[in-house]
């Protein structure tokens, strides 16, 4: 189980295999190279933020209402005691009313997530392009002093941003500003030609098209 403190961008709720999510979450930022600022940001703040705020539908994001569906996700033939007694707490008072089973459901419930669902990964991504634009940034240094909720709105504003800047003043290809180097089979390797007149607005026309 997770817990936070008061007026944390965290909130507490009970992840039955948080260890797996964070193992995932490590072996990826490994095979990454991340730097380790990025590692650590994401072990701690993008950790957190998923066990305590990752909201999906099955099968990313399971609420686990028996001890046989525990063992299963575990992949475990024999509920460790401590397993069983959280489904003795949690859920041993679900029968008595229909507000206290939405209660406990919501406050005292026990969830599994998938440590490599699609919406897990996709947070991911945006949140490595966040961290890894904030090399030579003022922020360089001092990302831990931003969390997961706030890392993804100044993306979600940047990306906003950049979309509606990018169709007001739409860049054409500059066929003079580069200049084929070699040909693959399904594309075409150019180098930019820094002595184009039209070189700076290739730049654009290439950000605008990669949209970053």
């Amino acid at each position: 189980m997770v817990t936070s403190t008061k007026n944390s961008a965290y909130g507490p709720r009970n992840v039955l295999n948080a260890p797996e999510i964070k193992k995932a979450i490590q072996h990826r930022s490994v095979q990454r190279q991340d730097s380790p600022a990025v590692k650590a940001w994401l072990e701690n703040h993008f950790f957190r933020h998923i066990v305590a705020n990752l909201v999906s539908n099955e099968p990313e994001v399971i609420e686990v209402k028996t001890l046989e569906q525990a063992r299963q996700h575990l992949n475990i033939s024999t509920a460790p005691e401590w397993l069983t007694k959280q489904f003795q707490t949690n859920y041993s008072h679900r029968s008595v009313s229909n507000t206290q089973v939405k209660s406990h459901s919501s406050s005292q419930a026990i969830w599994w997530i998938d440590p490599a669902g699609g919406l897990l990964l996709q947070l991911e991504q945006r949140l490595l392009e966040f961290l890894n634009s904030r090399q030579g940034s003022s922020l360089e240094g001092k990302l831990d002093r931003v969390n997961c909720p706030q890392a993804l709105a100044i993306w979600s504003a940047e990306h906003t941003q950049f979309e509606n800047s990018q169709y007001s003043g739409w860049r054409e290809h500059s066929e003079d500003a580069v200049r084929l180097m070699m040909t693959l089979p399904d594309a075409g390797l150019y180098e930019l030609l820094p002595n184009s007149p039209h070189f700076r607005s290739e730049l654009v026309y290439e950000s605008q098209y990669m949209r970053h």
